[in-house]
């Protein structure tokens, strides 16, 4: 997956999630609904990020992401984010398409475009129907799936939780 071209685009994310956590902390204000709209809608769960980041972790992602621009490794949590975001964003916007082929098609083909990464009929399938009925659960799969990493790991590296079970197959009731 090709991550140089969203190197900048993480970094201002980061950027933006600091000075809205500054200004709810330092000055008591609210956030501006179509500032965060446009932020979750080009980068999905950056919301969530803003909500549990500590300000130290959103400082050092930017500072990282922008040492890739001076020469620094590209780490491995910046492709998984950056592949995060893409799929889905084109996760939600296939769901947006209402089964439309035209619109899918457009947004298969720029995901594969922007990153590399190809969805089958399968995966169109699991987005209509995503296990446990929660799109994040198809997004994390199918991401580790393409970086041979589980999904559980990426999860914890992107947005650590203690509900890194989230991954975990379901135990059946006993009957």
């Amino acid at each position: 997956m090709t991550l140089s071209a969203h190197v900048p685009a993480l970094a201002r994310k980061y950027r933006s999630l600091l000075s809205l956590r500054v200004a709810r902390q330092h000055h008591g204000a609210a956030p501006d609904r179509a500032r965060l709209r446009a932020l979750a809608t080009e980068f999905p769960g950056a919301l969530r990020e803003l909500d549990a980041l500590p300000m130290e972790e959103m400082h050092a992602r930017a500072g990282a992401l922008e040492a890739v621009d001076r020469g620094a490794v590209v780490e491995p949590w910046m492709t998984a984010m950056a592949g995060y975001h893409a799929l889905m964003r084109t996760a939600l916007g296939i769901r947006r398409a209402g089964g439309d082929p035209t619109a899918v098609r457009a947004e298969v083909d720029a995901l594969r475009s922007s990153t590399g990464i190809t969805l089958d009929e399968l995966d169109l399938a699991a987005i209509a129907r995503p296990p446990r009925g929660r799109l994040g659960v198809f997004v994390f799969s199918r991401l580790g799936a393409t970086l041979g990493r589980p999904p559980e790991e990426l999860w914890q590296a992107m947005f650590p939780t203690s509900r890194a079970d989230r991954f975990a197959p379901r135990k059946e009731p006993s009957e």
